[in-house]
């Protein structure tokens, strides 16, 4: 028998990871286009009434650190947010069932990546004070169409759903829950969407 070489060990891998990325389920925008690693997306409330994922202070913070469910009517407020697949490979698209690394385009302080607190289980970008909780943030289907949940999972252990705790009238911060996941919908940044 002879040996294989790595160079045809390592063609095989390549082939054979095409092959599952084919059967990947893919997540999906309102308009139906598959997420791309590292695409701007708004991340929606998709309840009447909801709207975008943004930034706020909450209780004592100094800055705008929290992840809260802003209004439909505060479009102004809308922030925009990349996923960036952590899967140790070069992926095209976002896939449901991946380690996402989730972050702003834009943000008041230096961190602009999603995290949990590790005492109160809020998401911030800033979680200094608070410390973050380890792992990590996944898309997983929820009911029909293009709408989805978004889950944490401590490393080792089982997912759960983001949900929302509500900080002031009309306001409601991101918390990891064992309760009721919110449905969001993703909308592209600059693109005119048709299920809005």
């Amino acid at each position: 028998m002879k040996p294989v070489s790595l160079a045809l060990l390592l063609v095989l891998f390549t082939l054979s990871r095409k092959l599952d990325l084919t059967t990947a389920v893919y997540v999906y925008d309102v308009d139906g286009e598959p997420l791309l690693n590292g695409g701007s997306y708004y991340v929606v409330f998709d309840e009447p009434g909801g709207g975008p994922v943004t930034l706020a202070k909450v209780e004592n913070e100094t800055r705008p650190i929290s992840v809260v469910l802003g209004s439909f009517f505060e479009d102004n407020m809308k922030r925009a947010v990349k996923f960036r697949v952590d899967d140790g490979l070069i992926s095209f698209y976002v896939s449901t069932n991946v380690a996402l690394d989730i972050e702003f385009t834009s943000s008041p302080v230096n961190s602009s990546t999603w995290s949990v607190g590790q005492k109160d289980l809020f998401v911030r970008i800033d979680n200094e004070e608070e410390g973050a909780l380890p792992g990590i943030f996944k898309i997983k289907k929820h009911g029909s169409g293009h709408v989805y949940r978004i889950v944490f999972c401590p490393h080792g252990e089982a997912c759960f759903p983001l949900g929302a705790e509500k900080v002031y009238p009309g306001m409601y911060q991101l918390i990891v829950t064992d309760g009721e996941p919110l449905p969001f919908i993703f909308e592209k940044v600059g693109f005119a969407t048709s299920a809005i």
